[in-house]
């Protein structure tokens, strides 16, 4: 293993060949900073054009607006549930603040609000787990509705489950629901169909109402969402009706029984929606998560579809959330999710069904993306400011709780934006690098670095064997073993390392140690530094 270079100390640095190097530049290093990949990871340009500030890839590395930050993990929270993947978990919000979890796996729905293994199945025979949820408030109290197009609409009002008196529709062929101007909406299963119910009401004689006219692309009818615009509730909020062919009704009104009260706005095309969970309200706006990336409803509907890509919310990552769209988009799983305490926004990718998932992670503060491995989860819910998912073998988890996913070690992977160090066509020898960063210790760093766009083998060179043990700052060699201790230390020794080329991007991965405190790791990157020695132009 190379020896690291201990804080100023200078080591000896092979000289290259007169053929790389000309006469004057043959001893001399240059140095050069490259911040930490804040601006997130980027699957949009190409590697010779990034931003420094980004990354080809990083994951389960969080982009701070000044720093990048390790994920947390997940751990257990609710168990019991079957034997499959917890496939909807919907929380009932209660007028005292007092908040239920439930989660559906199977054909059963449980109470998951304590942690622990559940009890008997509050609901059961519900035909398939993948429901459908909205919060509603009436004159006689608030309620959770659930639908999932199999059984009979069900509402929970802070004590019991009952099934809702609804004529004129069958309730089992429910598969959607929103709340618009006092009414529940419902979207009927392979149609382009809604029904609405009375004005605070949730059950009676529901109306229905024909979008089809308006969806001259064919297909049925996918979700409907509420469009508030100014971020509030008021008489001027809009309905938005999306078509699996991508097509967007958007109405105004309140009542759509009357022409004087009720008026369409306009038909808009967008990218074809993903999953009955596609409308996600962010703000007064809705997102929408299409195969085209999530977009803005306030924003696709005033520009051409051709450029929609570039206007999306997923625009810096856009190349891998297309290629995610094209081969994943038939797979269930996919939710878009605010996580406000984390001031984080997931976005959930299901790679193969019941086995993989990814989460492509925003920071809502500078639209910066990450990736996160680790977490296989097919939905998501925040019940008290809290996240968690539905996992497999019907367990509930808590994310952005613990050091590991669970027991497992999570590995955190990052490469940077290529960096051809303000002089493109010159040839460089690239001798060292640090990494500048701040933290608890309590992991093993190891880094490299990759010439003209080289995937190289991953990193093994240890940038320090972090661990709090009592060990003073700097009183030891990085690589003889011992073990880092001291509280929260500013580190960044010099590591030694090999490779040549115009440009170059640092890799670093982290694992952490074993840990039995359940805190997650905190390890803060700053920059990276490096040391090269400019060649001729060749």
């Amino acid at each position: 293993m190379r020896q690291a270079l201990r804080g100023s100390a200078f080591r000896a640095v092979p000289q290259l060949g007169s053929r790389f190097l000309g006469r004057a530049a043959r001893d001399a290093l240059e140095g050069a900073s490259i911040p930490a990949p804040v601006k997130g990871w980027d699957a949009a340009n190409p590697l010779a054009e990034m931003d420094p500030a980004s990354a080809v890839f990083l994951d389960n590395w969080f982009p701070e607006p000044t720093y990048c930050r390790l994920r947390a993990g997940h751990t257990s929270w609710a168990t019991g549930l079957g034997s499959t993947q917890v496939e909807s978990l919907m929380t009932y919000h209660g007028a005292s603040g007092t908040n239920k979890m439930f989660g559906a796996c199977g054909t059963n729905v449980y109470d998951v609000t304590a942690t622990g293994a559940v009890g008997a199945a509050d609901i059961s025979s519900t035909g398939n787990a993948r429901f459908q949820h909205i919060n509603f408030t009436t004159p006689g109290g608030h309620f959770l509705v659930i639908a999932n197009g199999s059984i009979a609409i069900r509402n929970y009002d802070g004590a019991s489950w009952t099934t809702p008196s609804i004529t004129n529709v069958t309730s089992s062929d429910i598969i959607g629901l929103a709340s618009h101007q006092h009414r529940i909406w419902m979207v009927q299963v392979n149609s382009t169909k809604a029904w609405y119910l009375p004005i605070d009401s949730i059950a009676g004689a529901a109306a229905g109402y024909e979008f089809g006219t308006f969806f001259t692309d064919g297909g049925y009818l996918n979700a409907i969402g509420t469009w508030t615009q100014d971020s509030g509730a008021g008489s001027d909020d809009l309905l938005a009706a999306i078509s699996s062919r991508g097509q967007v009704a958007v109405f105004a009104g309140t009542d759509p029984s009357s022409s004087t009260t009720w008026a369409l706005k306009g038909v808009y095309k967008i990218g074809a929606p993903i999953g009955r969970r596609c409308f996600t309200k962010v703000g007064g706006d809705l997102a929408v998560i299409t195969v085209d990336g999530v977009v803005s409803l306030a924003t696709s509907i005033q520009i051409d579809r051709a450029v929609a890509r570039k206007a999306a919310i997923t625009s810096n990552i856009q190349n891998a959330m297309n290629q995610a769209a094209k081969s994943y988009k038939d797979n269930f799983g996919w939710q878009l999710i605010q996580y406000p305490l984390g001031t984080a926004v997931y976005l959930n990718v299901p790679i193969t069904q019941s086995t993989l998932y990814y989460q492509y992670v925003m920071n809502p503060l500078t639209g910066a993306w990450c990736r996160y491995k680790g977490m296989n989860a097919a939905c998501w819910e925040i019940n008290n400011d809290d996240i968690f998912f539905g996992g497999r073998a019907g367990v509930v988890y808590q994310a952005d709780d613990g050091n590991t996913d669970n027991g497992t070690q999570i590995v955190y992977d990052l490469k940077t934006a290529f960096n051809y160090f303000k002089s493109r066509g010159r040839n460089k020898a690239f001798r060292m690098v640090r990494a500048n960063m701040f933290g608890d210790g309590r992991c093993l760093p190891t880094i490299t670095i990759n010439g003209d766009f080289r995937e190289s083998p991953e990193p093994t060179t240890v940038v320090g064997v972090l661990q709090n043990s009592g060990v003073n700052w700097n009183d030891f060699d990085w690589n003889d073993g011992t073990l880092w201790g001291g509280g929260q230390v500013t580190f960044g020794d010099w590591i030694g390392v090999e490779d040549q080329g115009h440009c170059a991007a640092i890799r670093m991965k982290v694992a952490p140690l074993s840990q039995s405190s359940t805190l997650p790791i905190d390890l803060r990157l700053n920059s990276f530094d490096v040391l090269h020695q400019p060649g001729s132009f060749l």
